[in-house]
């Protein structure tokens, strides 16, 4: 079987070498190896940035990236010029598939309904049009809306299998447009819990002390793509601060794109990007994650977080409580600052309790979100019960 695989994740291209941020590069290399070839259609953008090169595993035989990076011009976004000046490229490479999967569909692939000729399945990382009113704009946050609605209703609609990362997403969209259940497969992308481990207390000590740490501070940390409002870049700021009163030796370590302003602080810690390979460096460093989003599917760094053994205090919210067991009591609703300050206060007066939150984390994580499993789960469902 043959897939044409379509998203709006940038693909960074440097010296004949490909890049990407998050799972993507792990995600399509190991679903590649189920079928006989999978067609990549993403924008391809040539500004690359310090990051690991990840050509070898994310480029198997069976793994194509079409370049279709055009000019961007004045007006155009790049990472979306794509959409506009590719449907020949998007009908032609249809003719060699069995069928199409559209990740994460935006506005700019609507143009593309029209032209989809074979199956198409449809992945659904995280709830955009949950996302769309945190808006701080009225306006915006009803046109936003109504185009994300538009989007997702009609490449639903129009899906033989999609594939969402939580229950909680997957009843949403059922409510949403009354499709049939046998047609939504919830399937996380999962983390790979051999890479992601708890290190020795010696290894701490080190990887701490490369980051200017010292051996009795204690640490908070937060990892997003961006810092951000929805991401909750504020609370986790916010909850630092009033903790710094109380604990002089409290450092922040912040991994992420800055959306938001970050305090200018010795005891703040701030890195824009970081190597997919060091990452697990960097939570072994941590002794509390916070994460304080306003709205989520599964997101990895909670899974990353919890399978390097540290105790993670997030918002219940979206898939986020799917990822711990039932009587897990260090989910916070969205928003609430002091009980966020209050747990965070229990574990860092006490390493015995964070030594034990975090090895119940790395269980609930490694029971159910190992990233061979679920890749599998994946192709098995996107080729059971196809009519091809």
């Amino acid at each position: 079987m043959k897939l044409l695989y379509c998203t709006s994740k940038e693909i960074y291209k440097k010296n004949a070498q490909y890049y990407s941020i998050g799972s993507l590069p792990e995600f399509l290399s190991s679903l590649a190896s189920f079928f006989e070839k999978i067609y990549l259609l993403a924008p391809i953008n040539y500004n690359s940035f310090e990051i690991e090169t990840l050509s070898e595993i994310f480029c198997p035989p069976s793994l194509e990236i079409i370049d279709t990076t055009k000019p961007a011009g004045k007006f155009l976004p790049h990472r979306y010029i794509w959409s506009f000046l590719n449907f020949r490229l998007f009908k032609e490479f249809q003719k060699k598939v069995d069928l199409v999967v559209m990740d994460s569909p935006f506005v700019f692939h609507l143009g593309y309904l029209q032209f989809i000729s074979k199956p198409l399945v449809t992945l659904i990382g995280g709830d955009d049009l949950e996302i769309s009113f945190l808006s701080t704009s009225t306006l915006k946050r009803s046109i936003i809306f109504w185009l994300k609605k538009l989007v997702e209703k009609q490449f639903l609609k129009k899906s033989v299998k999609i594939i969402c990362v939580s229950e909680n997403l997957k009843k949403k969209i059922l409510k949403r447009y009354y499709l049939e259940k046998s047609r939504i497969e919830v399937i996380p992308i999962g983390i790979q819990t051999d890479i992601f481990i708890p290190r020795p207390s010696e290894e701490k000590k080190s990887i701490r002390k490369k980051l200017g740490l010292g051996e009795n501070d204690l640490v908070i940390g937060f990892v997003a793509s961006e810092i951000s409002y929805p991401k909750g870049g504020n609370e986790v700021i916010t909850v630092f601060s009033e903790l710094r009163k109380k604990y002089s030796n409290l450092k922040f370590l912040l991994i992420g794109k800055p959306k938001i302003e970050i305090p200018k602080d010795s005891s703040v810690l701030h890195f824009d990007f970081v190597k997919r390979e060091e990452l697990p460096l960097f939570y072994n460093a941590m002794d509390i994650f916070l994460f304080p989003s306003k709205s989520e599917g599964a997101p990895k760094v909670v899974m990353e977080a919890c399978a390097c053994g540290i105790p993670v205090i997030a918002t219940y919210t979206g898939g986020i409580p799917e990822l711990f067991e039932k009587n897990y009591k260090f989910l916070v609703k969205v928003g609430d600052i002091q009980k966020m300050i209050a747990l965070c206060d229990i574990l860092l007066r006490d390493k015995k309790i964070r030594e034990e939150i975090g090895i119940l984390c790395r269980e609930f994580i490694k029971k159910k979100f190992d990233f061979a499993t679920l890749i599998k789960k994946t192709a098995d469902f996107i080729k059971t019960n196809l009519d091809l």
